[in-house]
This record gives structure tokens, sequence and C-alpha cells, in this order.
């Protein structure tokens, strides 16, 4: 399954996912799909001290293959999927959750073989 990350992620307002500082400065921005993959894949969140390194790895060179995408992503398996899904879930909030997983199970788009 290919998923194209430049898609957007938007407020209730359908404006871009961009948290503002107070001097109107970008404080995060998490207005594509590929922006909050990224951090996520890249985030330690509590327990992810019993990861395994190779687990860690493969989770960074997909984070790079993301970032460096100018075309959709070829997801390598259901589980990479899943994991990137599960990694999502526990990163963000239930908006940003709503519209991530929208994209990736709604808008996936298929590759030849499929």
């Amino acid at each position: 399954m290919k998923i194209d990350f430049s898609q957007s992620i938007r407020q209730l307002d359908g404006t871009p996912m961009i948290v503002m500082n107070p001097d109107g400065s970008i404080a995060s921005d998490f207005s594509t799909l590929a922006k909050i993959s990224v951090h996520a894949l890249n985030l330690l969140m509590p327990g992810d001290e019993n990861v395994a390194p190779t687990k860690k790895f493969e989770r960074g060179l997909l984070a790079i293959k993301i970032y460096e995408a100018t075309e959709p992503v070829d997801m390598a398996s259901a589980e990479q999927v899943s994991d990137l899904k599960s990694l999502i879930g526990r990163s963000f909030g239930s908006l940003i959750i709503a519209r991530a997983f929208d994209i990736i199970e709604n808008h996936p788009l298929k590759t030849e073989a499929e």
C-alpha cells in the first residue's frame, strides 16, 4: 500500500494544524501527515526503553523515507502501517489521530501488485 504523506492535517476550522507561540512564531507544525509521522516515529515515549534497538532503527529509516519523499511512500507491510498508527496514537491528541487515521485507512493508494 502506498500512502501520500503530503496530505494535509487540518484544525476543525479547516486551517493547517500549526500551533503558534504567544509571540506569533511557530511552536509546532503538524500540517501534514508526513510531519506528524516523522515526529511520532522519532518520539521516545514511556516504555520505549524496552523497544529493541533494531526496531528503533527501522522506525528511523521509515522517518527518513517519509521526510525525503517526493511521491507517495510504499509501506513495506501491514505491520509497518499498524506500528505507525500505534505511534501516532500514543503521540497525539484525538483530532490529529482522527485526521491521520482517516488518511491512512481511507485514502491509501494501491500499488500495482494489489
